[in-house]
């Protein structure tokens, strides 16, 4: 992971994040990179027989990799532009810990859990078994208003969340319908998933060495379950190797006339997905 010392802040100008993407592209360009037709953040060298990968974010770099010499070179060419600062192997990015371990890599959020525990005066709550009670039947006029920015704050937490917990993505995709206008029991709701979290903080994706990497995904519809305009949502995991990559969980727009209907419109949305990833991956 290398970090970039920029001589003046980004933040504040709204000219500033375009002028540094200009120019950080330009210069990996030079150095025979060439940014992914899948994700504009993403940059590969795909001059050598073992190309490496860059993934920018902002003013942070994660360099990857199978030839240690080629990545100091390609260090060595960035120091000579930018003021930068090298901190070797990636532990912690984002708030997304790595770990290496003989097995594989883990992929953890345990402090940023315990952080947003922490913020919500609930580190010491009640650990469940569950996120959301199967039985729950969310409405938009339940109950009377409540407080919409403690409500907002904990969702946008926990959507981040979903990196390492993938099963918080169908009772978030729920939740987050009543973004605009919440009431007690949507709030009831958010504080319910932390008590889940609580209890799963220490929860991580392996993704294991020696395993096939095959794509692998499903999807799931919910034809009728929402009450409120009877709209269909469908929510689709990816894994690669032996944890998951991706789950998304959406509400469609349309009205479904039929279970059969609203599975073919599911299978779309999760083939193009799939269709996505794979040229993620191929140029990778």
């Amino acid at each position: 992971m290398t970090i970039c010392h920029l001589k003046k802040s980004l933040y504040g100008l709204k000219q500033a994040p375009h002028a540094w993407n200009v120019k950080i592209t330009q210069r990996l360009r030079r150095m025979g990179f060439a940014p992914s037709k899948s994700d504009s953040s993403l940059f590969v060298q795909t001059s050598q027989t073992r190309p490496i990968s860059i993934l920018l974010y902002v003013k942070d770099l994660v360099i990857v990799g199978a030839d240690l010499g080629e990545i100091r070179r390609v260090k060595s060419q960035l120091v000579a532009s930018f003021d930068m600062k090298d901190l070797w192997d990636l532990h912690y990015f984002l708030g997304i810990e790595v770990i290496r371990t003989p097995k594989g890599i883990l992929i953890s959020q345990r402090h940023y859990a315990l952080s947003m525990l922490f913020k919500f005066g609930m580190a010491e709550c009640k650990c469940i078994s569950t996120p959301l009670d199967r039985n729950v039947k969310l409405r938009p006029d339940s109950g009377q208003a409540c407080d919409a920015t403690l409500f907002r704050q904990i969702v946008g937490s926990l959507i981040y969340l979903t990196i390492t917990h993938p099963d918080l993505s169908y009772p978030l995709g729920l939740i987050n319908q009543y973004m605009s206008q919440p009431k007690a029991e949507h709030l009831q709701c958010a504080q319910r998933i932390l008590h889940y979290v609580s209890g799963t903080k220490d929860r991580a994706l392996l993704y294991q060495t020696g395993i096939v990497e095959q794509l692998v995904g499903y999807t799931d519809v919910d034809w009728d379950g929402n009450v409120g305009d009877r709209k269909l949502a469908f929510r689709f995991p990816f894994s690669l190797g032996s944890a998951a990559i991706a789950c998304n969980s959406k509400k469609q727009p349309t009205v479904a006339l039929s279970s059969t209907e609203a599975r073919y419109r599911g299978a779309v949305v999760a083939t193009c997905e799939s269709i996505w990833m794979k040229r993620l991956l191929k140029h990778l």
